[in-house]
């Protein structure tokens, strides 16, 4: 399969969002996408396996300092997705830390699959340390959508 991996998964997670998320609510979700997503996805792989060397990534199709800028653009779609469904699960505080938790083993369970096909490299990471960063990326997002009033505040806790 090669370097067409990274086309592939791109394409997977492209059609998952159309399937998953209305076309208007993808334009609501663009910049949050954007930010949260394929930006911050840069930042982590350029300084996890450029600055740090944390990881390698292996054959990238579109080379972007030694790693796939699809890999980074696939964060896009995921966190357009997050984005349309945390209002379903922020009405109170345990719903909003399992969904939060669920997608940050998602992510972790994302990598593990880049492992297991040798397309991603543990140095000197671990999939508990992808868990602990995916968490905090998860929880910045909520924050964030909290913070600006985009979801409602959870009421209490169960």
């Amino acid at each position: 399969m090669g370097s067409l991996f990274w086309l592939y998964t791109f394409a997977v997670m492209a059609f998952g969002m159309f399937l998953l998320v209305p076309v208007k609510k993808i334009m609501d979700f663009f910049s949050m996408g954007l930010v949260f997503g394929a930006m911050l996805a840069l930042a982590i792989m350029f300084v996890g396996q450029n600055v740090l060397n944390l990881w390698v990534i292996r054959e990238p199709l579109v080379n972007i300092a030694g790693f796939d800028l699809l890999l980074t653009l696939d964060w896009f779609f995921a966190v357009v997705v997050f984005t349309n469904y945390i209002k379903f699960f922020s009405h109170n505080w345990s719903t909003l830390a399992v969904y939060i938790l669920l997608f940050a083993a998602a992510a972790t369970t994302a990598n593990n699959i880049l492992i297991h096909f040798g397309y991603w490299i543990n140095l000197n990471w671990s999939s508990a340390a992808t868990f602990l960063l995916a968490l905090g990326a998860h929880l910045a997002m909520s924050a964030y959508l909290l913070l600006r009033g985009n979801i409602p505040r959870p009421g209490k806790i169960i």
